[in-house]
C-alpha cells in the first residue's frame, strides 16, 4: 500500500506529457523517472553554468594537442609510451602520400593500410611506395573522392554472388540491402581488422602479385563457406551481424587452408578477371563522361601538379632526413615486402607463401598498370 501510494503522488506530481511533447506510455514508472530526475537536475544545473560561461567568453572552444589513436589501439607499437612509436611514422607516411598524391589526399582506411605495412616493413619509404603502388594502380579510383572503383568493385561482388550463391543474392534482394552495408569495411580496408593478421598478409601477398581479383575470391570464400548461416537470417539487423559472424572463427584463422580453398573454386579466375576488367572499363567510361579524364586517358593534373612515373618524391623519415627517390622503389620495395613477410620476428614467424598453382589459377600475370611481387619458392 505505501509503495502504491508513493507511485500515485509521484504520477501526481510528473506531468503525464513531456517537455518535448510526447506523451507517457500507461507503463511508465513515475516513481523511477522521479528518483532518476532529481539526482540528474543537478547535472544539468552544472552543465547549464558552464555553457552560459563558454557563450559569454565569446563561444570559441580551445584546441587541444591531446593525440588521439585512433589506428590499432590495441596494438602496443602504436601506442604513445612506445619506442619507438609507429603513429609518427605512420602520420609521416599519410602526410607524404597526401601531397604526392592529390587527386585523392587522404581517405579513411588508408591508415589501416599504411600502418599494416609500416608494421611489415618497418620502413617509411618502402611503406610509402606500397601504399603508392595500391592506391594509385592496384586499387585505382578506390579512394578518390567519388570512390567509383570502390563502388562499381561492390556491384560486381553482388553480380558474382548473384550467378555463384543465387539464394544469397534473394535473400539480399527481399530485404531490399545494399552490398556496401555489408562488405564496405572488406574493400575499403583490405581486410584489416575484419580477418586475422596472418590471413590478411597472404591475401595482400596474392593482392601485389595478381591484382585486386583476391579481394572477390576471399569475399566469395567467406559468403560460399557460411551460405547456410547467412540464410538463417530474418532481418536486416540479423544479416549484418550474420557477415560479422563469417570473418571469424577457425576456418579463417588457418590462413593456409583458407587460401587454398579461396583458389580452389570452380572457374573462378576467368570469371572474376572478366568481371575486374569490364568493371575498370565501366569506371573509365564513367569518368570520361564527367570530364575527368583526358582524351589520352589518363588523369588530368591538378593545378598543384601532380607526380608522373619516373618523377621524384621527397619524403622526410622520423629522423628528420629527407631523402628523394624514383618511383621505380616501389617494384624493389614490393620484393622485400614478400620476403619481410615471413620474417621470424613477426608475429606468428610464418613464412608467407603464395598458394601452389595446383591451387587455382594463380600464376596469372597482373594486368596492365599492376604491381607484381614475384613468388617465394
Amino acid at each position: 500500500m505505501e509503495s502504491a501510494g508513493r507511485a500515485q503522488a509521484a504520477r501526481d506530481r510528473v506531468p503525464r506529457i513531456d517537455e518535448y511533447g510526447f506523451e507517457r506510455p500507461e507503463d511508465f514508472d513515475y516513481a523511477a523517472y522521479e528518483e532518476f530526475f532529481s539526482a540528474y537536475l543537478a547535472i544539468l544545473t552544472r552543465r547549464a553554468i558552464k555553457w552560459s560561461r563558454l557563450l559569454k567568453g565569446g563561444g570559441g572552444i580551445q584546441k587541444s594537442m591531446t593525440h588521439m589513436n585512433r589506428t590499432f589501439p590495441d596494438n602496443v607499437r602504436f601506442r604513445k609510451g612506445s619506442d619507438p612509436c609507429l603513429q609518427r611514422t605512420l602520420y609521416n607516411v599519410l602526410l607524404a602520400y597526401g601531397h604526392h598524391n592529390r587527386g585523392v589526399g587522404y581517405c579513411q582506411g588508408m591508415n589501416f593500410i599504411a600502418g599494416y605495412l609500416i608494421l611489415v616493413t618497418r620502413s617509411e619509404e618502402e611503406s610509402f611506395w606500397l601504399l603508392d603502388a595500391l592506391v594509385g594502380r592496384i586499387l585505382p579510383d578506390y579512394y578518390s573522392p567519388s570512390m567509383l572503383g570502390l563502388k562499381t568493385d561492390q556491384e560486381v561482388l553482388g553480380e558474382l554472388v548473384r550467378t555463384k550463391l543465387p539464394a544469397v543474392a534473394a535473400l539480399m534482394d527481399s530485404h531490399g540491402l545494399l552490398w556496401t552495408l555489408v562488405v564496405s569495411r572488406w574493400f575499403i580496408c583490405l581486410f584489416v581488422d575484419v580477418l586475422p593478421v596472418e590471413t590478411v598478409l597472404r591475401v595482400w601477398d596474392c593482392l601485389f602479385n595478381e591484382g585486386s581479383k583476391i579481394i572477390f575470391r576471399v569475399a566469395l570464400t567467406l559468403i560460399k563457406q557460411h551460405q547456410a548461416l547467412i540464410l538463417e537470417a530474418t532481418s536486416v539487423p540479423d544479416i549484418c551481424e550474420k557477415f560479422k559472424e563469417i570473418t571469424g572463427g577457425s576456418f579463417v584463422t588457418e590462413c593456409h587452408t583458407f587460401m587454398q580453398s579461396a583458389h580452389r573454386r570452380p572457374r573462378p579466375a576467368s570469371e572474376l578477371l572478366r568481371a575486374v576488367r569490364t568493371n575498370r572499363a565501366h569506371t573509365r567510361r564513367a569518368k570520361a563522361k564527367s570530364g575527368l579524364l583526358c582524351s589520352n586517358g589518363h588523369r588530368q593534373q591538378s593545378e598543384e601538379g601532380t607526380h608522373r612515373t619516373g618523377e621524384t618524391v621527397q619524403t622526410t623519415s622520423a629522423k628528420g632526413s629527407t631523402s628523394r627517390h624514383t618511383e621505380a622503389t616501389a617494384q624493389q620495395g614490393a620484393k622485400e615486402l614478400h620476403l619481410k613477410m615471413g620474417r621470424a620476428d613477426f608475429p606468428g614467424g610464418a613464412v608467407v607463401e603464395s598458394p601452389p598453382a595446383s591451387a587455382g589459377d594463380t600464376g596469372s600475370s597482373p594486368g596492365p598498370g599492376r604491381s607484381h611481387v614475384p613468388r617465394s619458392s
